[in-house]
């Protein structure tokens, strides 16, 4: 593949990296006020080269409403994935209990 990544913190970076060619993935755990002066900065520098940018909005996942406080106004679980042997379990658990 050939893959070279960089994980690169200072914006001032981005315009000679973009030159080199490759993508900018932009994982970003957690924002502070300079990291999306980074963010921006390599954004433009990407931009400018005609180069791919792949946004990662690592952990952005929407509050969850509080549970409810009475069984008259119940609040829908999140969705959660699991593989089949973990349901598979779960269910029998479930059907098992009294």
């Amino acid at each position: 593949m050939g893959a070279s990544p960089i994980m690169a913190n200072y914006g001032e970076e981005a315009a000679d990296l973009a030159k080199l060619g490759g993508a900018l993935v932009i994982n970003m755990g957690t924002v502070t006020p300079d990291g999306l002066a980074n963010y921006v900065q390599a954004i433009q520098a990407y931009n400018h080269e005609g180069r791919p940018v792949v946004f990662d909005p690592v952990g952005c996942v929407p509050s969850l409403p509080p549970p409810p406080t009475s069984t008259n106004n119940p609040v829908p679980a999140p969705a959660l994935r699991r593989s089949a042997a973990t349901q598979s379990a779960t269910s029998s658990r479930l059907a098992a209990s009294p």
